[in-house]
């Protein structure tokens, strides 16, 4: 799959919109949504029958206060209420930790998982961890700022012995395909 290296957080956005089209995914999760952007882009996208978008838009120590968080949560939540996808289901929203929300669905039931949460070397091990029985066979895994030391180390670390097909990665964005058995 030809990837432009995205250097700013529009194109890496553009990036996943142009993979969940390449691949036709039907069932889309996003975890860390933040103000919202890039689950209106997939809201957006024909063939994505069910979008499930997870954040606890909680306080970033030294960035941003929970006021703040609590006030972008809200206007997603709101779009999410009236938001209707191309075929016409609602869009999904789940505020809470992306492992216990993972626990929410069934083993190898998304087509395409795409996050950008917590960039913590522990929470990324354990996100990939919780997200990866989700995806179907022959589905995808993708992430954002695999430039970061610890996401590069986790998303390594993570998928080096767990027999996936292959890790790709381009500058900002890395992604994984997970095998069919």
């Amino acid at each position: 799959m030809p990837i432009v290296k995205p250097a700013s957080a529009i194109q890496y956005r553009q990036t996943i919109v142009d993979m969940v089209r390449a691949e036709r995914a039907r069932v889309v999760v996003e975890v860390g949504v933040y103000s919202g952007i890039l689950s209106m882009m997939l809201a957006e996208i024909e063939h994505v029958k069910s979008l499930t978008i997870i954040d606890t838009w909680a306080e970033w120590p030294g960035k941003f206060d929970q006021a703040h968080m609590d006030a972008l949560a809200l206007d997603v939540i709101a779009w999410a209420a009236t938001a209707k996808l191309k075929g016409g289901s609602a869009v999904k929203v789940i505020r809470q930790e992306s492992i216990p929300a993972a626990a929410t669905f069934d083993d190898d039931s998304i087509n395409f998982w795409e996050t950008d949460g917590d960039h913590a070397y522990e929470a990324v091990k354990a996100e990939t961890a919780a997200g990866l029985p989700k995806v179907k066979p022959g589905g995808l895994m993708a992430g954002d700022n695999y430039e970061a030391p610890t996401v590069k180390r986790a998303v390594d670390e993570s998928f080096e012995s767990n027999n996936v097909v292959s890790l790709e990665a381009n500058g900002r964005v890395w992604w994984i395909r997970k095998p069919v058995w």
